[in-house]
């Protein structure tokens, strides 16, 4: 059967090599995505492990990723922050603020069961003096991560440093998460944060370890607080805001859902 194009032969040869041109095009850009997206992802593992990364290829990536919604959000939100961490002492910062906090609103309509970045969140309303927005963030992040301990490592003395402005509901959190720690064996992470607390906050944590916790296990506690208690410990206070935050190797990323 002969063709019933109207178009010469050599206008739709041509047509078919733009279009092919186009898709090859279209292909690249996509794998290019994917590639940065990946590399967007190892390097926001290694800000969270606190290992170094040039500060200055930061932008650079993250800007890679541009193309994307949810794909890639949580790892593209952290390297904002640590965009944000190393502007604070700069004319920047208040820009890198907020577009950090547009990421990490992103990144909740993506994934909102979510629980590091509320707690970044409540840092950050901390540092304004809102209050409220302090609890509310370290509700959501108590809600979204009860058992992560990379997470709940970091939530902890935040919220004990400020036990007595918490709500009923959030000290009952705080308290249980501590108990949390010891009755999992994490000593010296539970005393890393019980030495940085004021005697009244102690009195709490230990009235809680006599209810959640073993008498096996409170002992093997209280004992390395006796034998170390010499020993530096680490401030439970970040001079940035994910200083401290490290995550553990082999821990996979959260990430948004599938577009």
């Amino acid at each position: 059967m002969q063709s019933t194009s109207l178009l010469p032969i050599g206008t739709r040869l041509a047509i078919v090599a733009v279009a092919m041109v186009t898709g090859l095009w279209g292909l690249s850009a996509v794998m290019g995505r994917a590639k940065a997206g990946a590399d967007v992802e190892v390097v926001a593992r290694r800000i969270l492990q606190e290992r170094p990364y040039p500060v200055d290829r930061l932008s650079r990536l993250r800007a890679a990723t541009d193309g994307t919604h949810c794909e890639y959000r949580f790892a593209r939100t952290v390297i904002q922050l640590r965009l944000f961490e190393e502007a604070l002492t700069h004319p920047t910062a208040d820009d890198e603020r907020r577009q950090l906090e547009a990421d990490m609103s992103a990144l909740a309509q993506c994934n909102p069961n979510e629980g590091f970045f509320p707690l970044v969140g409540a840092a950050l309303a901390l540092g304004n003096g809102d209050t409220a927005g302090f609890g509310s963030g370290l509700m959501t992040s108590y809600r979204n991560a009860p058992r992560e301990n990379w997470i709940a490592l970091r939530r902890s003395p935040l919220a004990l440093e400020r036990f007595d402005d918490l709500s009923p509901d959030l000290q009952r959190h705080a308290v249980e998460e501590f108990s949390n720690f010891v009755n999992s064996g994490m000593n010296d992470e539970a005393a890393d944060i019980f030495t940085g607390l004021d005697a009244e906050t102690r009195g709490h944590l230990i009235a809680s370890l006599g209810t959640h916790t073993g008498a096996e296990r409170r002992v093997s506690f209280f004992n390395t607080l006796l034998a170390d208690r010499d020993k530096p410990r680490k401030s439970s206070v970040s001079r940035k805001l994910i200083e401290n935050f490290s995550l553990p190797s082999g821990t996979s990323l959260p990430s948004g859902p599938a577009e």
